[in-house]
């Protein structure tokens, strides 16, 4: 529970508003927080949630059970406002064949695809718990006369900045680090790190 409430603590931080916020987590994560002490403990909602069968809401959060082929890897839960994301939908091309060769009546064939999408501009309201190991490092850097070189402790990480104060993960005026970056008075230099086979960093601001 308490890491739930973490998320649900980033969200506030992000200014997210405090309606319309859903949790999407896997039903085995889901069925161990049913029978959690921390979660019975608190009779009135221990008794409600017991009685349905479902916990309907946890923080003020809509809880969406996915299964777990539809979560990301090594990823235990995401928290996102409806605002911040394109829901996930399906999109659907579907045919019908009549009569075809071996078939009595109609055949259909179809393909359905799921996904959702984060808005970079409110970013601030999607909220992912994954696995120990699995983000890369935050880029670090070190200023000398006007200039900064930045690093990663993560082996083959590229690293994008932005010097403008932008997200440097959505922002247009991002750029792939070559180099030490002239910095000048003003500039508000972020960056973030990816690194194959692991979520991208936090974004620092150096």
């Amino acid at each position: 529970m308490s890491l739930i409430a973490n998320g649900a603590q980033a969200l506030d931080d992000g200014l997210a508003p405090d309606s319309d916020r859903y949790i999407y987590m896997t039903s085995a994560l889901y069925k161990l927080l049913c029978t959690s002490d921390e979660f019975t403990g608190v009779p009135a909602l221990g008794e409600k949630a017991l009685g349905k069968g479902v916990v309907g809401e946890i923080f003020g959060m809509q809880v969406v059970r996915v299964p777990q082929s539809y979560m990301p890897a090594d990823c235990y839960f995401l928290i996102t406002h409806k605002d911040a994301v394109l829901l996930p939908y399906k999109i659907s091309d579907a045919k019908v064949h009549n009569d075809p060769v071996g078939v009595s009546g109609a055949l259909i064939e179809g393909r359905h695809y799921y996904d959702a999408f984060v808005l970079g501009a409110k970013c601030a309201g999607v909220y992912a718990l994954v696995a120990a190991g699995k983000v890369t490092a935050a880029p670090t850097a070190v200023l000398a006369d006007g200039a900064a070189t930045l690093s990663c402790t993560d082996s083959g990480a590229v690293i994008r900045y932005t010097l403008d104060g932008s997200d440097p993960r959505y922002s247009d005026s991002a750029k792939d680090y070559t180099g030490a970056v002239t910095v000048g008075a003003g500039d508000s230099l972020r960056a973030f790190a990816a690194c194959g086979g692991k979520y991208p960093s936090a974004v620092a601001d150096l």
